[in-house]
């Protein structure tokens, strides 16, 4: 009996020491994309913009560092399907989710300040803001 109790609490703190793990797989891609600015992909496809500060204005010769998650022809298991930017974050860079074919939504902070040009360029799936 004793040996059967000891197996069930060693299997147990075995799968509890794994918790954290699981917890940190859930981040896909990571970065910066401002001075204080981090994006991260998780892995329901939902990209996150946390920080302070502006986001860094990109353009077709310096894409934005989630861009292989964004396009239609693209390999990646993972597709960025919502954006959801946090408090803090003053503006959207210039051409940040152009040609995103498969965002759906995105979530803007009341510390918005601005919207770069061509932001949300060919999003045609996008059919929700908050």
């Amino acid at each position: 009996m004793k040996k059967k109790l000891l197996s069930i609490l060693l299997v147990l703190s075995m799968m509890l020491a794994l918790v954290p793990a699981a917890f940190a797989a859930d981040i896909v891609d990571s970065g910066t994309c401002g001075d204080s600015l981090t994006w991260s992909l998780r892995a329901d496809d939902t990209l996150v913009i946390e920080g302070s500060g502006a986001m860094t204005d990109y353009a077709w010769d310096s894409s934005a560092p989630w861009r292989k998650y964004s396009l239609d022809y693209s390999d990646y298991l993972f597709k960025i399907r919502r954006v959801e930017i946090a408090e803090g974050v003053l503006s959207i860079g210039k051409e940040a989710f152009s040609d995103c074919v498969h965002l759906e939504r995105v979530s803007l902070p009341g510390s918005l300040q601005s919207i770069g040009a061509f932001a949300f360029k060919d999003c045609e799936l996008l059919d929700g803001v908050t």
